[in-house]
């Protein structure tokens, strides 16, 4: 390379139009660019293939660099920026163990500031809600203790209901002999009716016999106990009407029954919804009366 002379000092003689001077590229002795770069051995360097990227890149979090970049190689490094309030991590890669390892630990001034993991997560209300119950057996039906934990407590609650449910009891079929005052005309020695409480609803049973005519407006029995009210047509409209066959009758004949709630008197009765004949006798299959107002009522 040669630039041109502009002034020469005093005693030079004059320039002339030509005149040039080598300038010498750093040092090298070499007189042109290529041949300086040659000489420096930086000619092709951003293009030999000895030149390796390192840095991989900037990620949120440790798991999405691990995620991005489950493997690297000596001398590779990252870095994982959280966002606000975070100071950037370096995480080089540790050959010898296989992993990214962090050069500098970072803290948050509190949760808002920490990015969740895939183990440790924070409290949230539908998570506690989707919760399953893990380890629910069980449990006995006793009094739940303030050092009892969630599962133990709810296995105790829902042992006290099953004790307390009529599902779980036996079916105490009762004499309604023990618990109702009969008509006169009813013969209490061919009566066996038995009324029961079956989970909460009430049901009758049994036959009974009469030695005279019951009308419309004469009960045949009547249960002093409001305990064992229905909760459908408390007042005058039957409750539970069935109908059953006269076993004696000759001519097949059908009569219906039903009860009358009074909760003026507590009192249920039991009628026969057209007049009796004078003698006869009536056989009922199990039927459903109501559901009870008080659903522990008649149980063991």
């Amino acid at each position: 390379m040669t630039i041109p002379l502009k002034h020469r000092p005093d005693g030079l003689g004059e320039f002339e139009p030509n005149d040039v001077v080598p300038l010498e590229y750093g040092g090298t002795g070499e007189t042109s660019l290529v041949a300086t770069q040659d000489a420096l051995g930086i000619s092709d360097k951003l293009n030999r293939s000895e030149y390796i990227q390192h840095f991989k890149g900037v990620f949120t979090s440790y798991v999405a660099l691990t995620e991005a970049l489950p493997t690297a190689m000596d001398g590779d490094y990252a870095h994982i920026d959280s966002g606000s309030g975070f100071d950037r991590m370096v995480a080089i890669w540790d050959s010898s163990d296989s992993k990214w390892v962090i050069s500098q630990a970072n803290t948050g001034a509190n949760t808002d500031e920490v990015p969740e993991g895939s183990q440790n997560l924070y409290f949230k209300e539908q998570r506690v809600l989707n919760t399953v119950l893990t380890g629910l057996g069980i449990g006995t039906p006793t009094d739940i203790l303030a050092t009892d934990n969630l599962i133990v407590a709810l296995q105790k609650i829902q042992a006290q209901i099953k004790a307390n449910s009529s599902a779980n009891k036996p079916v105490n079929w009762i004499d309604v002999k023990t618990i109702a005052i009969f008509n006169v005309k009813v013969h209490l020695p061919g009566t066996t009716l038995k009324i029961a409480n079956i989970n909460g609803e009430l049901w009758m049973k049994g036959s009974f016999q009469i030695v005279n005519q019951i009308t419309t407006n004469d009960p045949i029995f009547t249960i002093g106990n409001k305990d064992w009210f229905v909760t459908t047509a408390v007042g005058p409209a039957y409750v539970g009407l069935t109908s059953t066959f006269a076993l004696y009758s000759t001519t097949m004949s059908i009569y219906s029954f039903g009860f009358v709630q009074a909760p003026a008197i507590n009192a249920m009765r039991f009628y026969c919804t057209q007049n009796t004949p004078s003698s006869e006798s009536y056989n009922f299959i199990p039927f459903h009366v109501g559901t009870l107002i008080n659903p522990a009522v008649g149980l063991i």
